[in-house]
């Protein structure tokens, strides 16, 4: 390996380590998974209200005495789904309070009781056209929408409970003859009042300072934000690039991005089974549901598929007829140790822009409105064209069939598409794309947008190279790959390659030695190209976006 590589993958190594031994982290991530269960029984109770009590869409139509089956599901629905922040609350100060070795369930009571100190406790209701209010809980502050700001709560909540358990003199002793369990309760009291005035009283002076409570103020200025961005296609595919670089190095990426991904797959199906509830539209399509069939599906099953295909290597065959029914479940480990596509520099790039194929085409579909956003969550397990009909419809069954297709081509024989002319017909495709979009372009808009360009492409340029070479040198990087790496930023993937191609057969015609400087910058070039494109130019497009209006 490279020098770059050793220390890209020494860096990676060291991200996955400290993500596991994180306390904070590792809390959230067992919390959503142990709650996972009741999430997805708890959009199944919508889906059978859906397909049962409806009386428009369900068999309520037909058969009017189901009806009287709503409020059971509703009910169901709400326990599990419209209330998920307190249970996640809970479940956090439950591991951290085993973790730092004090009274777990006080600590997850703590916890709980902590943050409904700093909710709401007033509602509006309106009685024969009358508003007033009354004394309640919103559901904003018991559903999606506190979720973020009960997680902050519940940590700060636990450490400070566990740094006051830490001081003898704040627990009040008793008798040896006293249980067990009353001891406990006793130590505990202090610590609790303590805790509990603590958050309430940050809690009110934010209020007073604001005019806001602190979880609305959290869900508009953070959560909210977060959460668009999540959903938008950079978003996905920047998650989708992290998970499969974990993966590429041997780590369990999907456990690693899990306490990150999964509040916003939770509060995007909340999100959506809320909509539904109301008489919306759903527009939040990135969920669990989602995950699991189009984007942990695609990992091995395309390899699977491609190999089958074209490959006339043996010991390729061999691992897909035993990796191809575990890939069915969208279990991709015996491909991925086993083919292997962990280091494999070869697979890297078609194993990412498979996932990202399948998924972007996913995306597509829910945004032109073909494919409805998921109510329905899916276990991880769930098996291929299932997962995508049971969340999905059969919308979803299309999607994921179209998705798996495209993405199986990127792991055909190199030169397939260039045999049958494809190739040039997909670039005349794409081209004419881009062309089509000048139809509507007048003259004057070109002065208007000329300077903003060129000052953008002046700023940008030198941008790139002052921030490529300074992170270069930091990483070991010659000055001139530094430089090719960071201008990335103009050009990215493909083009980016076919560049690199073009000079190195004009540097050389040994084939050897042209092979050995595509082993070597090859990787590097097309992630750089990849990472730019789907991050700095989607972020540099939205603060130009708004200058050309």
């Amino acid at each position: 390996m490279s020098k770059f590589s050793d220390k890209f993958v020494d860096g990676m190594s060291l991200v996955a380590e400290k993500v596991d031994e994180n306390k904070f982290l590792g809390a959230i991530k067992d919390s959503f998974t142990i709650y996972m269960p009741f999430v997805i029984v708890g959009s199944f109770m919508n889906l059978f209200n859906t397909i049962l009590c409806s009386t428009t869409t369900g068999l309520a139509k037909w058969v009017p005495a189901l009806e009287a089956l709503k409020p059971i599901f509703a009910a169901a629905n709400f326990a599990t789904l419209s209330c998920m922040t307190l249970p996640i609350v809970f479940l956090i100060g439950l591991k951290l309070g085993k973790k730092n070795n004090v009274p777990e369930h006080i600590s997850a009571i703590m916890a709980l009781a902590s943050y409904l100190t700093i909710c709401p406790q007033i509602v509006s209701v309106v009685v024969d056209d009358k508003t007033g209010t009354a004394s309640g809980l919103p559901g904003a502050a018991l559903g999606s929408q506190g979720l973020f700001v009960g997680m902050l709560i519940a940590i700060l909540a636990s450490q400070l409970f566990a740094f006051l358990m830490t001081f003898d003199k704040l627990k009040i002793k008793m008798p040896a003859s006293v249980p067990a369990a009353i001891t406990t309760s006793f130590n505990a009291l202090i610590p609790i009042v303590l805790t509990l005035l603590g958050v309430s009283v940050g809690g009110y002076a934010f209020r007073q300072i604001s005019g806001q409570y602190l979880t609305d103020w959290i869900y508009t200025t953070i959560q909210h934000p977060l959460e668009n961005a999540f959903q938008s296609p950079a978003g996905l595919f920047i998650i989708i690039l992290v998970c499969r670089a974990f993966w590429f190095l041997g780590i369990h990426g999907d456990l690693i991005i899990k306490p990150v991904r999964d509040p916003f797959l939770a509060a995007a199906l909340a999100a959506n089974v809320a909509a539904v509830a109301a008489g919306q539209t759903p527009s939040s399509p990135i969920t669990y549901g989602f995950w699991v069939a189009f984007v942990a599906l695609p990992v091995s099953l395309p390899v699977c598929l491609a190999i089958f295909l074209v490959s006339k290597r043996e010991d390729y065959r061999a691992v897909a007829k035993v990796a191809i029914g575990p890939a069915l479940f969208g279990i991709s480990e015996p491909m991925v140790f086993g083919l292997p596509l962990v280091l494999n520099t070869t697979m890297l790039i078609p194993s990412i822009l498979s996932v990202m194929l399948c998924s972007g085409t996913a995306l597509f579909a829910s945004t032109i409105g073909f494919m409805p956003c998921n109510t329905v969550d899916v276990a991880f397990g769930t098996p291929v064209l299932l997962s995508a009909l049971i969340g999905h419809g059969w919308q979803g069954v299309v999607g994921q069939i179209i998705g798996l297709a495209l993405a199986s081509v990127g792991f055909l024989a190199k030169d397939e598409m260039a045999r049958t002319k494809s190739d040039g017909f997909l670039f005349y495709l794409l081209m004419s794309s881009v062309i089509a979009g000048f139809g509507s372009a007048k003259p004057e808009m070109f002065g208007q947008m000329l300077p903003i360009l060129v000052l953008t492409l002046a700023a940008s340029t030198a941008g790139a190279i002052l921030a490529s070479t300074l992170t270069g040198r930091l990483l070991g990087i010659s000055v001139p790959m530094s430089m090719a790496l960071g201008m990335n930023v103009m050009v990215g993937f493909p083009m980016n390659m076919l560049i690199s191609q073009e000079i190195i057969e004009g540097l050389t015609e040994d084939a050897a030695e042209r092979q050995r400087l595509m082993n070597e910058i090859a990787a590097k070039m097309v992630l750089g190209g990849m990472v730019t494109t789907t991050f700095l130019a989607t972020l540099a497009a939205g603060l130009l976006a708004p200058l050309m209006h």
